[in-house]
């Protein structure tokens, strides 16, 4: 029987890998009984749009971020995943995106994609949960470079309903900049 606690996955003897260990429903009844990263995902859930402290866009490095005021919808979609929407106004233009953020145990790791009206690229991202704060990583294009990119996001969470989520993404000459913050 699979076992957890503080995102580990505890294998039966003899086994090599977390799927050889453990069946779709085993890992259903780990979550269901409050994983911690179960517990992380329903905590933000916002069935109708909030709005969040001024969002920062930093369209240039070393100069004032833009802030605009935004609201975010979340939702659960059964017991592994969040959807969200984002909308606000971007140099004098709607701009709204969706998130889908889930835990995948048999990776240890969360999973990320995110789409926008404002660029044609599915981003997609993954990494892990350390203390209060989820840290993920991905490669895809960006319009600001025309060129793939490293990308970084940081969730932290604060409270229950409340989290700092924040973006960079590292340019040709290694230099890491922020991107976003919203709160």
């Amino acid at each position: 029987m699979l076992r957890g606690d503080n995102n580990t996955i505890t294998l039966p003897t003899g086994a090599k890998t977390r799927i050889e260990a453990t069946t779709w429903m085993e890992i259903t009844i780990w979550l269901a009984a409050g994983a911690p990263t179960f517990g992380l995902l329903a905590d933000v859930v916002r069935s109708v749009p909030v709005p969040l402290a001024p969002t920062k866009f930093y369209m240039e490095p070393g100069q004032p971020p833009m802030e605009t005021n935004a609201t975010e919808k979340i939702e659960m979609i059964g017991d592994f995943w969040t959807v969200s929407k984002f909308e606000t106004e971007m140099m004098g233009a709607p701009f709204v995106g969706s998130c889908t953020l889930g835990f995948e145990p048999h990776t240890g790791k969360f999973i990320s994609t995110w789409v926008d009206s404002m660029m044609p690229v599915l981003c997609t991202l993954s990494g892990k949960q350390k203390g209060d704060t989820i840290t993920m990583e991905g490669s895809f294009f960006s319009c600001m470079t025309n060129s793939v990119l490293k990308h970084r996001t940081t969730e932290k969470h604060i409270s229950k309903n409340e989290r700092v989520f924040e973006m960079f993404c590292t340019m040709p000459d290694v230099t890491e900049i922020k991107m976003m913050t919203n709160h």
